[in-house]
């Protein structure tokens, strides 16, 4: 279905992260397999919105480190309220069945262009700090777009340590 990655070792624990991406189909429940993907002692996690019009998955550690990090902001500051508002409120507890799937509720499918439960989703490992559920044509497109800013980054890099070699750069 997709390319495993290579295991990283967690923060929160012995338990191994995966890296890489995986294509899974999601089931007419709005189910998607996620075993190999958590931790294998993870039974429960938390789904909500993320910015870029995916689903976030965290554990439920990584989820409470989460919400002390934005608790720890100034509550009235506008960027801590999106947070709140955006990523906090609309947050949902799932629980792993046993066969190793999660239920991704409906809203949270519409917002990630999963609604047709014929599209496959991309599942992105970001380490410890949880999963990305993509539709594979919206992630696809996020790709494209972030290559041109890297590869304009790079450049820019590349040029600053060709200034920085030249022997007329060190004086």
């Amino acid at each position: 279905m997709g390319k495993k990655g290579v295991e990283a070792s967690g923060s929160a624990g012995s338990a191994p992260f995966r890296t890489g991406t995986v294509i899974r189909a999601i089931d007419k429940p709005g189910r998607i397999l996620v075993r190999g993907q958590v931790p294998a002692d993870c039974t429960t996690v938390i789904l909500t919105y993320g910015v870029n019009r995916q689903v976030l998955m965290m554990t439920l550690l990584v989820w409470q480190v989460f919400r002390e990090r934005v608790a720890s902001l100034n509550p009235y500051h506008p960027e801590t309220l999106n947070i709140q508002r955006f990523q906090i409120a609309p947050a949902e507890e799932c629980t792993i069945d046993s066969a190793g799937r999660a239920r991704i509720p409906e809203a949270l499918r519409k917002w990630a262009g999963l609604e047709d439960l014929k599209t496959e989703a991309q599942i992105v490992d970001m380490g410890p700090n949880g999963l990305e559920i993509w539709s594979v044509a919206r992630y696809n497109e996020e790709l494209l777009r972030q290559a041109d800013t890297m590869l304009q980054t790079h450049a820019e890099a590349a040029e600053r340590w060709s200034a920085a070699q030249s022997p007329s750069a060190g004086g």
